[in-house]
């Protein structure tokens, strides 16, 4: 046998061992990230809330991500989504697809939620930006790249907003009577610090306190936002919140982080005010010792009062 013959023969054989001793490689445009909303708005080409039509697979290739035995894959899936409100961006059409590279071969997943959204029907805010070559994708890839909205039960209320920070803001702490109260109140432990890190801490504040007012039409929402209040807002907790929470140890931890935060006002001073609210604008400060000063609490008052008169 000649060695041509003998080359042609095993050079099939010795291509295929290379080709399994290959390391994988991951595609170039891949974002493996958790979606974090706060960059993410001003990194999106469009934001829209929309609705989940369905999913689609278009390929699957194997990765060099290793764990609990067998290589990781990912797979390239196209979401078709129903768009029932821009929030940034151009107009896009009724119905959109993005691309989204999912993570496969995990078994039981711990921490952050993985897939290309939550089920079909489904709805949620999506951050999306525009490829090269046109088609829509997600700003992140293998974690979810959606805000869940699972509270959703009827057509969605398009509040006036300014910026999409602000409009984001709204709509995860914006309660309507066709919305399911359940689950909205217990999105408020995921959306409350969300909003404080598009909106700030005043904007936020405002939001949940209506979310917590006499005119509100769901207790259980009431309740919920009273809860988050003792928790991001002890040293600014109101008063008609103390009948509402009706879990003594809620308010009595409340009342302690409280006392702890006025330690730190005192102590602190005009600096500790521009920490707590994440602002140095002058408005905002102003607006947030009047706030102390109509505290229910009469040390808080005292403690604002000290304040305003070591500024005179």
């Amino acid at each position: 046998m000649s060695l041509r013959i003998l080359f042609n023969l095993a050079a099939p054989l010795f291509l295929a061992m290379s080709a399994c001793g290959a390391q994988p490689s991951l595609p170039a445009d891949l974002r493996s990230a958790t979606l974090d909303p706060s960059t993410a708005v001003d990194r999106a080409d469009s934001i829209v809330v929309a609705t989940v039509m369905g999913h689609r697979d278009i390929q699957e290739f194997p990765t060099p991500w290793r764990g609990d035995g067998d290589p990781k894959r990912l797979a390239e899936v196209e979401v078709s989504l129903k768009v029932i409100q821009m929030i940034k961006g151009q107009q896009l059409p009724a119905e959109v697809r993005y691309r989204f590279y999912d993570g496969r071969g995990y078994g039981v997943v711990f921490g952050m939620p993985k897939g290309p959204s939550g089920p079909v029907g489904s709805t949620g805010i999506f951050f999306l930006a525009r490829r090269p070559d046109g088609p829509l994708r997600s700003l992140v890839d293998v974690y979810r790249p959606d805000i869940e909205m699972p509270w959703l039960a009827g057509p969605l209320q398009q509040e006036a907003c300014g910026s999409p920070r602000e409009c984001i803001a709204k709509l995860l702490l914006t309660y309507e009577k066709s919305d399911d109260a359940q689950a909205f109140a217990g999105s408020l432990i995921a959306n409350v610090p969300l909003s404080r890190r598009l909106v700030g801490f005043l904007s936020t504040f405002d939001l949940v306190i209506r979310l917590a007012g006499d005119d509100q039409p769901s207790d259980v929402v009431r309740h919920g936002a009273c809860r988050q209040l003792a928790l991001s807002y002890a040293l600014e907790f109101p008063s008609t919140c103390v009948s509402l929470v009706g879990d003594s140890k809620t308010v009595a931890d409340a009342a302690t982080r409280g006392a702890e935060l006025r330690e730190h006002l005192k102590n602190g001073g005009i600096a500790w005010v521009q920490r707590r609210i994440g602002t140095d604008d002058g408005s905002a400060m102003t607006r947030y010792v009047e706030l102390l000063l109509n505290s229910p609490d009469r040390a808080t008052r005292t403690a604002a009062e000290e304040l305003e008169a070591r500024k005179q």
